[in-house]
C-alpha cells in the first residue's frame, strides 16, 4: 500500500511536470532566444511585406523628372550574447542588408506609376542592437 504523504509527492510531481508542459519550462536564455526570432520577423519579413513593389505605387519628383523608389531588408543575421548586467542578461545584434532600388526618371508622373522595371540604386549594411529587458526586446541603437 502506498502511504498518503507518497500520494500527495506523486501528485505533487505530476501538477508541476504539467506546469513545465504548459509553460515549456524553459529557461530566460530560452525565452530570450524566441522571442527574438519575432523581431527579426517584425525587422525584416513585416518591413518587406509593407514595401513591395506593387504595394507602394507612390511617385516622387526630383528636378521635374518622376520615378518609384522600393526598399528591401536582406541577409539577417542576428548574434545574442550574455551580459553581466542583472537588467539587461542579454543583448543581440541585427545585421541585415537594406537595398534600395528605383525606376527610371520619366517626364510625367502617370510614366512612372507604369513602370514596373526596378534597378538597384544602393545598398548598405545596416545594424540594429536590442537588449532584452523585462522580458523584452528593446532597441538600443541603430547604425
Amino acid at each position: 500500500m502506498i502511504s498518503m504523504d507518497s500520494r500527495r509527492s506523486f501528485v505533487r510531481l505530476i501538477v508541476l511536470l504539467c506546469a513545465l508542459a504548459v509553460t515549456g519550462g524553459c529557461s530566460l536564455q530560452a525565452r530570450a532566444h524566441r522571442s527574438l526570432k519575432n523581431v527579426v520577423h517584425k525587422e525584416v519579413e513585416q518591413f518587406n511585406k509593407y514595401h513591395q513593389r506593387q504595394v507602394k505605387p507612390n511617385v516622387y519628383e526630383s528636378g521635374g523628372q518622376f520615378y518609384r523608389i522600393y526598399h528591401e531588408r536582406t541577409d539577417p543575421t542576428v548574434t545574442m550574447r550574455r551580459t553581466n548586467s542583472i537588467d539587461t542578461p542579454y543583448i543581440a545584434t541585427l545585421v541585415f542588408t537594406e537595398n534600395i532600388y528605383l525606376t527610371r526618371r520619366h517626364p510625367t508622373g502617370k510614366e512612372s506609376k507604369q513602370d514596373v522595371h526596378f534597378i538597384l540604386n544602393s545598398s548598405n549594411k545596416r545594424e540594429i542592437v536590442y537588449t532584452f529587458v523585462n522580458g523584452m526586446w528593446k532597441r538600443k541603437e541603430t547604425y
